[in-house]
């Protein structure tokens, strides 16, 4: 958990649309390393176990291979 005491004072967000054709883990991670973003802030639509063993899930690859740290926004 982030303690408000810990965010910066200045805090710059850009907000950056891009398209890509791939795999969207791989796509997200190569995008935030290309921009040397410092965070990454992504959806989560909370699969059951079964359907993310079976289908992955791009959030969970995300937060396992991301050079910065990753907030999970469940829907």
């Amino acid at each position: 958990m982030v303690r408000i005491s810990r965010i910066p004072k200045l805090l710059l967000i850009e907000f950056i649309t891009r398209s890509r054709v791939g795999l969207p883990s791989a796509e997200i991670l190569r995008l935030a390393e290309e921009l040397d973003v410092g965070l990454i802030v992504i959806g989560s639509r909370e699969l059951g176990g079964i359907r993310r063993a079976l289908m992955g899930s791009v959030s969970d690859s995300v937060v396992r291979h991301a050079h910065c740290p990753v907030i999970i926004v469940r829907q």
